[in-house]
């Protein structure tokens, strides 16, 4: 749930879907505020709410879908500015994603497989051409038949 509200990142469409409400919200904050006549403390609180609505749109709306597009976030300074900031709303809202959605950030760096069909045996050094001359060991090791006879390894 903590997730929904705070995001890490934002692909287009859950971008859409919270920067409309939210800037409609902005919006009518912006409005009800009469600037005319002495602030009173009903305005105050709207013009503290907006502003608080503000921060959050920046930064749980415009830097997750950053990173979801790859931005880097110094350019996090464009949605600060009044006008830039709804042509820079506008450029998140169309800009691909860096990851699609079948993609999953690598969570560790696995070991490359190793074949015995183009190795050499690393205890004498015979080419092996074929995925039947040799073997690897346990010990991630690629050996012919004859070296893991003499070394007595059961793999």
């Amino acid at each position: 749930m903590l997730d929904f509200f705070f995001p890490h990142r934002l692909r287009r469409l859950g971008y859409f879907l919270r920067t409309i409400p939210l800037n409609m919200l902005i919006l009518g904050g912006l409005m009800r505020v009469d600037v005319a006549s002495p602030p009173s403390m009903e305005d105050n609180l709207f013009r503290i709410g907006t502003v608080l609505l503000g921060l959050y749109v920046v930064f749980f709306v415009y830097l997750p879908r950053m990173r979801d597009c790859g931005l880097p976030p110094w350019s996090l300074v464009l949605g600060l500015i009044p006008y830039v900031s709804s042509a820079y709303g506008v450029l998140l809202l169309f800009k691909r994603s860096r990851l699609s959605y079948f993609d999953t950030p690598p969570a560790e760096a696995t070991p490359e497989p190793i074949t015995v069909a183009g190795s050499k045996c690393e205890a004498c050094g015979k080419s092996l051409l074929f995925a039947t001359d040799g073997v690897v060991t346990a010990s991630r090791k690629v050996l012919c038949h004859a070296c893991l006879a003499q070394a007595g390894d059961p793999s």
